[in-house]
């Protein structure tokens, strides 16, 4: 049995406002709300022992990694300046130096994210605080998604992490803090063109409006004092529109909006992506795809 079909749901109190009808790829009559739970217990097994990363199903069919995809799709000159960059001495220590922090930040936010879903699931189902909305999806209220977000980061057990890369850490904590519904973090998804990849967070963030959204969330960290140029984010674009392209595909849920989220040591760098950018960036990624499969087919993978 999923996690979400515990929710003891009182008589359904359907809300225009905020939230909008979204369109939907699967019939009307199927529960998102549970398919966005199957979410959570995706049975994708990941494989790091070939040329690339990739994971598989229950019925061992293959899907090739996004962040794999991207890579070897990269422009030549891309990868002939990533190359020289590993040959100067000191970078690759860098590089992993890097990657240990960007791991425990994320995990950091992963295990945030999952503690306050739990105490507001348990709170809601006890106050019998639950609420639809037009887009099939249920959200304790934001009274309780705030008191459980403000007892997982500040409450008596602290999150290991936080003080492994506390410089880090204490930049994202306002940004979750204001988080207005957790619906799910680091959760697999994967898609029929043949990608699979794990998805960082899907939560409601508020709109310059005033409205919550459903946002599709990836977390980056940074380590420069400045914010990363827009150049070198396009990767993490098609990276979060594959993403989205995925979850539509899986549960009829469309995000209204994106976020790559991007922790530097002395702050945090926010870049939404509007619900066209994010439809435009998966349709560009499905191109990547493309790609990358001719080039499985014809042997032209080289280490990257």
């Amino acid at each position: 049995m999923s996690f979400f079909l515990q929710i003891k749901r009182s008589p359904v109190k359907v809300r225009k406002n905020p939230f909008k009808q979204m369109t939907l790829a699967l019939p009307i009559d199927q529960d998102r709300q549970n398919l966005l739970a199957g979410l959570r217990h995706s049975s994708l097994v990941r494989d790091d022992s070939g040329k690339h990363r990739v994971y598989r199903d229950e019925e061992e069919r293959e899907y090739h990694s996004v962040t794999s995809i991207l890579k070897h799709t990269a422009p030549v000159e891309q990868k002939a300046a990533l190359m020289k960059w590993a040959k100067r001495p000191g970078n690759l220590e860098q590089r992993d130096m890097a990657c240990s922090i960007g791991t425990a930040v994320h995990s950091y936010c992963e295990k945030i994210l999952k503690r306050a879903s739990i105490l507001a699931i348990n709170s809601a189902n006890k106050r019998n605080g639950w609420k639809t909305y037009e887009d099939g999806l249920a959200r304790p209220s934001q009274a309780i998604t705030t008191w459980a977000l403000q007892n997982a980061i500040h409450g008596k057990n602290k999150v290991e992490e936080q003080w492994a890369c506390s410089e880090y850490t204490r930049n994202i904590q306002p940004f979750l803090e204001d988080i207005k519904a957790i619906h799910l973090s680091e959760f697999n998804i994967n898609h029929s063109s043949g990608y699979a990849g794990q998805c960082d967070a899907l939560i409601d963030t508020e709109n310059p409006d005033g409205h919550s959204e459903l946002t599709i969330v990836d977390f980056k960290t940074y380590g420069k004092d400045t914010d990363k140029p827009e150049k070198y984010l396009q990767d993490h674009l098609l990276q979060i529109g594959a993403y989205n392209e995925g979850l539509y595909e899986k549960t009829g849920v469309r995000a209204k909006r994106g976020l790559i989220c991007i922790i530097r040591k002395n702050g945090l760098q926010l870049r939404w992506i509007t619900a066209m950018e994010l439809i435009g960036c998966g349709a560009l990624f499905k191109e990547k795809v493309a790609e990358f499969q001719d080039m499985v087919k014809r042997d032209l993978l080289v280490a990257v």
